[in-house]
């Protein structure tokens, strides 16, 4: 039996409605006693996306102009305030009689200008070390510890104030590589 005109007007309102309601095309089916396939049918056709779309515009474009609307209200009042906070924690900076008040009010503005505290960050770097390499970093640095006392003795000012820390352990890690490689290179060398 054909439909009319009008019945299939509020079948395809009552498919876009519940699939606005996200039901799957099983439930709108079963609760509107037709062959699921008949609603994947009618889902194909392009005069029900062209109206699935106007209802979907229809319904979410007011929810989005709304909540459009909130956002921006919400910032105005945001900012209003925040100029409202600004100026309360200018006057206390000014007039709290807790000293250790006005101190974390000063570092909390100072924190928010990009002038907070540094921090400091370390970290360590690993590397391998050749016997060559070795070699070339023990002969720097111990020259350059010559080069310090010789200049410390001479009552010059220091050039690097720190020490080389040849306790390091990149450091004894280039001790021990040179001295297995004077080892090896012994072993190697033919005896007089």
């Amino acid at each position: 039996m054909a439909r009319t005109r009008a019945e299939l007007s509020i079948t395809y309102h009552e498919i876009a409605r519940r699939l606005l309601l996200k039901q799957d095309t099983a439930l709108i089916a079963q609760s509107m006693c037709l062959p699921e396939e008949s609603i994947k049918r009618i889902m194909r056709r392009p005069s029900f996306t062209d109206y699935l779309k106007q209802l979907e515009d229809k319904a979410y474009g007011q929810v989005d102009q709304r909540v459009a609307d909130r956002a921006r209200n919400m910032k105005e009042e945001l900012e209003a305030a925040s100029w409202e906070a600004f100026d309360k924690l200018k006057a206390l900076l000014s007039y709290a009689s807790a000293e250790a008040l006005q101190v974390n009010i000063a570092q909390d503005l100072m924190d928010r200008a990009g002038h907070g505290r540094t921090q400091k960050v370390s970290s360590e770097v690993a590397f391998n070390v050749d016997s060559i390499t070795a070699d070339v970093l023990l002969t720097s640095l111990r020259k350059e510890e010559a080069a310090r006392k010789a200049l410390e003795e001479r009552g010059a000012p220091a050039l690097v104030k720190a020490p080389i820390d040849l306790d390091h352990p990149v450091v004894k890690k280039a001790q021990l590589q040179q001295e297995q490689d004077d080892r090896e290179h012994a072993d190697t060398e033919p005896s007089k």
